[in-house]
C-alpha cells in the first residue's frame, strides 16, 4: 500500500500498544490509515510485516495486547464511539474478532 496516496484522519496510531515475544520479534497493535486495528511484526531478521485486521471496527481510546506460546497476537480494545469492548486474535487460520456482549450478567 503506497502511504503518500491516503490522507491520515490525524489519529494513525492512537492507543498504540507492544510487546515482545519470546524469540525477541516486537508487536505493535494501533488505529491505521483505514481507520481499523492495525498490526505490525519486527521479525528477528529485522524484516516488519504489517496487515490490517479485517472486521476488526475502529479502534478507539486504549488498547492492550498480549501474545501466546505461538508467538501469535490477541488485542483488546473499545469499538467506535458506543464504546463496545472488542477482542481479535490471531492463529494459524488468521485473524478473528468477538464483540464482547455489554452488560452485566450477559451471556458467554
Amino acid at each position: 500500500m503506497a502511504y503518500g496516496d491516503r490522507r491520515s484522519t490525524g489519529f494513525t496510531g492512537l492507543g498504540s500498544v507492544i510487546a515482545v515475544g519470546l524469540a525477541g520479534g516486537v508487536h505493535i497493535a494501533y488505529l491505521n490509515d483505514d481507520d481499523v486495528l492495525g498490526y505490525a511484526v519486527k521479525g528477528v531478521f529485522n524484516e516488519w510485516y504489517v496487515e490490517s485486521v479485517p472486521d476488526s471496527g475502529r479502534p478507539c481510546g486504549q488498547m492492550s495486547i498480549d501474545l501466546d506460546w505461538n508467538g501469535y497476537g490477541h488485542v483488546g480494545y473499545m469499538t467506535g464511539y458506543s464504546n463496545t469492548l472488542t477482542y481479535a486474535y490471531e492463529d494459524m487460520a488468521g485473524w478473528h474478532v468477538e464483540v464482547l456482549p455489554r452488560g452485566r450478567g450477559a451471556a458467554t
